[in-house]
């Protein structure tokens, strides 16, 4: 071999950012097989409706028999969705390290918040009428600012 091959095999020095070790959490495994029943619930509806959309069909249409069609063709088109949705959350998983926190999901969504970015909930203005009937309309007792351990 010429000298001129060997250094172009030679392995380039490749970068990589220092990993940050820190917890992952998932839907526990009573969440997932949930979300596994409530899918086969959403593809056994999605089959109904398009056996019955085909069985209004072969008849042809009468009447009002236009509406159930409508119907069918709804649940035909949201099934789908409602279906990756559960997907997306079975398969979903957040991890925190001291950079903050990332979401992860099924199907590519990466989402990172650092911990400055991340703030405690605030109320707008009072309570509406429902929510001081349910609720009461005492204030809220005053939560103390306390450094967080991480």
């Amino acid at each position: 071999m010429a000298e001129s091959e060997v250094q172009n095999i030679a392995p380039a020095a490749v970068a990589t950012a220092p990993q940050q070790a820190g917890n992952t959490y998932r839907m526990s495994k009573e969440g997932r097989w949930q979300a596994v029943i409530l899918l086969l619930g959403v593809i056994s509806i999605w089959v109904f409706a398009l056996w019955s959309l085909i069985t209004i069909l072969d008849g042809g249409i009468s009447g009002v028999e236009w509406v159930s069609a409508l119907l069918m063709l709804g649940i035909l088109a949201v099934a789908p969705l409602v279906a990756w949705a559960l997907l997306e959350e079975a398969n979903a998983q957040i991890t925190t390290n001291d950079a903050g926190i990332t979401y992860r999901s099924f199907g590519g969504v990466d989402i990172a918040y650092e911990w400055d970015d991340l703030a405690g909930f605030e109320r707008k203005g009072q309570r509406g009428r429902i929510a001081r009937f349910f609720l009461g309309d005492d204030d809220e007792l005053e939560i103390k600012e306390e450094p967080v351990t991480r």
